[in-house]
């Protein structure tokens, strides 16, 4: 949703302001999780199509790890908000997950053919996979593990937003529109922009507010109780894995500091008081475990 803290902050504001606690997951090879060198999001989606699963299947665990971490804090009622490569993991979350009032998707990846094969931004995807023998159409068939098209959210599609662009070329209305259909009872936005863009945001908080009073009242009433003031990032059980933002109702922040929280090969005080700083080989992008503990610009 954003390329900086600024952008977090402000979301993370709007949710405080109505009595949510705000946690914004930092998704493998998104943001601060972004290799030297490398775009943000860019190592998330390749030709590499065992790759691609992997992140995803890693981006929803760490989720899930999450969740159950703050259950365990008192949390009782959970809400979601994911941006593209976002909603795709949020949707596939809503199938393993029961306990959300809202589960907010804008412009989703839901349909990986089309996304691989139409999408101007994935020329060069397109040349690899042909250079491999992959042809259009050869990845449909495991499109059933991956598609947010094949399965339903476990708390109902009524508890559902979806925000569609207009001019999205990326994930196209038509697609979400066939999202929303197998999703009864959710709730279809349309906005005019493209797959970037500042609208959708602006009207699918509009919209989370409305299913958030409509499915329990106050909002401030889900939440039982604070986080406490006390939680930080050396405490956090999942303090080497995923890179998180916090953000408080009770106005606590602790967001500072958090590129340098997982930490890389060579940021030791020992190893930079010797001199010593050892870069990881560029072949080893993709390994699991690189993405598993993240890595700061």
């Amino acid at each position: 949703m954003s390329a900086s803290d600024f952008g977090y902050l402000r979301v993370a504001r709007w949710f405080n302001e109505r009595g949510w606690n705000t946690v914004f997951p930092h998704l493998p090879f998104h943001y601060s999780r972004t290799p030297r060198g490398c775009f943000n999001g860019e190592l998330a989606i390749t030709a590499n199509m065992i790759h691609n699963g992997e992140t995803l299947r890693q981006g929803v665990v760490e989720l899930r790890q999450l969740m159950a971490m703050l259950r365990e804090e008192g949390c009782t009622e959970f809400g979601v908000l994911g941006t593209s490569f976002g909603g795709w993991n949020g949707a596939l979350l809503s199938f393993l997950e029961t306990d959300f009032r809202f589960i907010a998707l804008i412009q989703p990846i839901v349909n990986i053919e089309h996304a691989i094969w139409q999408n101007p931004g994935s020329v060069l995807m397109r040349r690899l996979l042909r250079s491999r023998g992959i042809l259009p159409g050869e990845s449909e068939r495991h499109a059933h593990l991956s598609s947010p098209l094949h399965g339903i959210p476990l708390c109902g599609g009524d508890r559902v937003v979806i925000t569609a662009g207009v001019y999205d070329r990326l994930s196209p209305a038509s697609d979400l529109l066939n999202l929303k259909r197998r999703w009864s009872g959710a709730r279809l936005l349309e906005v005019r922009q493209g797959h970037f863009g500042y609208r959708a945001l602006r009207e699918t908080l509009k919209e989370i507010e409305k299913i958030s009073v409509a499915s329990r009242g106050n909002p401030v009433d889900g939440c039982k109780r604070k986080i406490p003031r006390n939680l930080s990032f050396r405490a956090c059980p999942l303090a080497q894995n995923p890179l998180i933002c916090l953000s408080f109702k009770n106005g606590h922040r602790r967001n500072k500091g958090i590129k340098r929280h997982a930490g890389e090969p060579g940021s030791n005080r020992k190893e930079r008081e010797n001199g010593i700083s050892k870069q990881r080989p560029r072949n080893e992008l993709l390994r699991h475990d690189y993405y598993r503990r993240g890595s700061r610009r």
